[in-house]
């Protein structure tokens, strides 16, 4: 019986770490939660987060400030967690001697495996600090993809549905004095 609850429990839990909204299809980076893990969504295309991010990666192609800061988030998690394993077995290493040189009475020994087990927990710590401080960097990709693509003039995204979409006329864009292609797009209401 506590075998078919824990079943039940494991299968509820997963259940509920989705969604079922599937934004419009647009030239935006849209995220959202699909299968329990960050999906991010462009032109339609799904692009897993997979391990530390290399779906954002591939999500942010084509925009130079989202690829560095997509792949600032992306090292920041694999260094930070190679550095907190190796971190934990040293502190694991450090106790183990520590509690061996306190059994058999070395106290030179105990001082030195006290002191690599604390100094490597301290190592551990600050590595997942590491770790986490890419965070950041992963919703910047994000915004920053999404901010040039209010800045870019429509032609760029030809083909993509929606207000840049196929059926924009093939004329450029009118570029003003001070350089805003999208300043002209209404003669009626001046920016």
């Amino acid at each position: 019986m506590s075998r078919i609850l824990a079943v039940v429990a494991v299968l509820v839990m997963f259940t509920g770490c989705s969604s079922h909204y599937q934004p419009r299809p647009g030239p935006r980076i849209s995220q959202v939660l699909k299968d329990g893990q960050i999906t991010y969504v462009r032109d339609g295309v799904a692009y897993p987060h997979g391990l530390f991010g290399t779906g954002l990666v591939k999500a942010v192609q084509g925009n130079r400030r989202a690829e560095h800061a997509a792949r600032t988030y992306h090292q920041r998690g694999v260094r930070g967690l190679i550095s907190y394993l190796l971190t934990s077995a040293c502190a694991v290493v450090g106790s183990v001697t520590w509690t061996a040189a306190v059994v058999e009475g070395d106290d030179d020994l105990a001082l030195v495996g006290g002191g690599v087990a604390i100094g490597c927990a301290v190592g551990m710590f600050v590595s997942l600090g590491y770790m986490v401080s890419g965070i950041g960097y992963r919703d910047d990709a994000v915004n920053m993809y999404n901010d040039d693509i209010e800045a870019a003039p429509p032609q760029q995204w030809r083909g993509a549905p929606g207000r840049w979409g196929a059926n924009q006329p093939d004329k450029p864009a009118t570029v003003t004095s001070k350089g805003d292609p999208r300043a002209n797009r209404d003669k009626r209401s001046p920016r």
